[in-house]
């Protein structure tokens, strides 16, 4: 989402995905990644659209959020909301 550097002091980060963007290929998983916001402490995502794609990418999709989570230096709390 951000190059490596431009945001080193977040530590809130509240965002949207349109899950069907995952499903038609305009967006990959590793655009989710977080390792390179160093002072992240929360990471709010509201996944839209959830009805309109497939169980494998919403499943894909959780997954690849909370691995960043977990392997993230600070360990950032995770909340996913659908709608």
């Amino acid at each position: 989402m951000f190059p490596p550097g431009a945001m080193p002091r977040l530590e809130a980060f509240e965002f949207s995905i349109q899950l069907k963007d995952f499903s038609g290929g305009e967006f990959a998983l590793d655009d989710l990644a977080l390792g390179h916001l160093p002072s992240l402490q929360s990471v709010v995502v509201h996944l839209l659209d959830k009805w309109d794609v497939s169980k494998k990418i919403v499943r894909k999709v959780e997954e690849k959020l909370s691995h960043e989570a977990d392997v993230h230096p600070n360990h950032p709390l995770l909340s996913t909301y659908y709608f």
